[in-house]
């Protein structure tokens, strides 16, 4: 059962209130996610200029792949908790693995692999927030589509 806090019983073209604070917020969440989910790709060249590793491609691969496999994940408890529960929650659980490789993770090339697998939950957040968006406003008004 979708935990969903707009009825979508009617269907009307009017927006709801709060949902254009909604979806700002969201934007901005992930914004801060995606930081963090993609903090090791730009980083992948000076921990091999380094040393701390012979290429780079592993270190940027696991975030991309735990985050992209998670999404069916936290999709399944999106639809079951609702969106306004699991994306703070799983933007505050992506704090630790942001602090875990600025403080202790980015010495030795396991912890940035370790480090990266916890940053990869931060790449799920597109399939809570998407559903949890889009639940605030009526179809017409969805994408590009309908006038504003």
């Amino acid at each position: 059962m979708t935990a969903s806090p707009v009825p979508s019983a009617t269907p009307s073209t009017e927006v709801p209130a709060g949902a254009w604070r909604a979806l700002l917020l969201v934007t901005l969440g992930f914004g801060v996610n995606f930081w963090a989910w993609a903090l090791l790709s730009p980083l992948g060249p000076v921990y091999v200029e380094r040393g701390l590793a012979a290429d780079a491609s592993l270190i940027v691969a696991i975030p991309v792949l735990v985050g992209s496999l998670g999404r069916i994940l936290m999709g399944g408890l999106t639809d079951r908790l609702g969106g306004h529960l699991m994306f703070p929650v799983v933007s505050l659980i992506t704090v630790i693995p942001v602090l875990f490789i600025g403080f202790v993770g980015q010495y030795t090339y396991s912890t940035l692999l370790l480090g990266g697998f916890f940053l990869g939950v931060a790449g799920t957040t597109f399939a809570i927030g998407v559903p949890y968006v889009n639940s605030w406003f009526p179809p017409a008004k969805r994408a590009l589509r309908g006038s504003w």
